[in-house]
């Protein structure tokens, strides 16, 4: 009760024009006493006594409030929004990415403020999975926050077949990382740094190419949520 409200405001949105990055509150600080190195350091050495893996939803950001904004998120509304933001200079390059939908806008905020930065954490980490669920659920037709965390604990029933489908999917890559410590069978593939898309299947791919763009214009880790 005694955190300021300040500090656990969390943002789920585009980055504002007016939105001061460098007055956020920062949990994590290295005293010399708990925390002796920074922790990019300790991860860099590898051989970890613990076995990493990081991951979330391609729309851990899209929350009712946001989906209630408007009464139909149109074209003309998601670029109204866009051309508002941090990122009103860029809408032509935006749209050959991401579609001028609701879908297209929680999961250009969504690698923002989670994804893209998670990734860049995970990169950090040497042999460390990072995982994408896109299989969508709900009222708002998104891969929403905690379907992935929902899925494996069966903590939501699956509405259709490919839910299902979707939850031994992500079931068997669960205990099989805690069973052998990685995601897939060859030690090349998801375990060493690569991503796992999940959705009815889990694909490999090699990289999360809007990152980059993200990564490269400073937007990320600059506007990652902390919380």
């Amino acid at each position: 009760d005694n955190v300021p409200e300040s500090w656990i405001k969390v943002e789920h949105d585009l980055p504002r024009v007016d939105e001061n990055v460098e007055q956020k509150h920062q949990w994590l600080v290295q005293d010399g006493v708990i925390i002796k190195e920074h922790l990019s350091e300790v991860w860099k050495r590898g051989n970890l006594s613990v076995k990493v893996v990081i991951g979330t939803t391609a729309h851990a950001d899209a929350t009712k409030a946001l989906y209630e904004e408007k009464p139909e998120w149109t074209e003309e509304e998601v670029k109204a929004k866009i051309a508002n933001s941090m990122l009103g200079n860029n809408i032509t390059d935006l749209f050959k990415r991401y579609n001028a939908t609701w879908s297209g806008l929680a999961s250009m905020i969504s690698d923002i403020r989670t994804i893209c930065p998670l990734l860049n954490l995970a990169r950090q980490i040497p042999s460390t999975p990072f995982y994408v669920v896109t299989e969508p659920r709900g009222n708002l037709h998104v891969a929403d926050v905690n379907f992935d965390v929902d899925a494996i604990l069966e903590h939501y029933t699956p509405k259709t077949s490919e839910q299902r489908r979707y939850f031994a999917a992500i079931q068997q890559i669960f205990y099989r990382f805690v069973s052998l410590g990685k995601f897939d069978q060859h030690p090349s593939d998801a375990s060493n740094n690569k991503i796992l898309l999940i959705g009815q299947d889990a694909l490999t791919h090699p990289d999360y190419p809007n990152c980059d763009l993200w990564i490269a214009n400073d937007y990320v880790p600059r506007y990652a949520r902390i919380d």
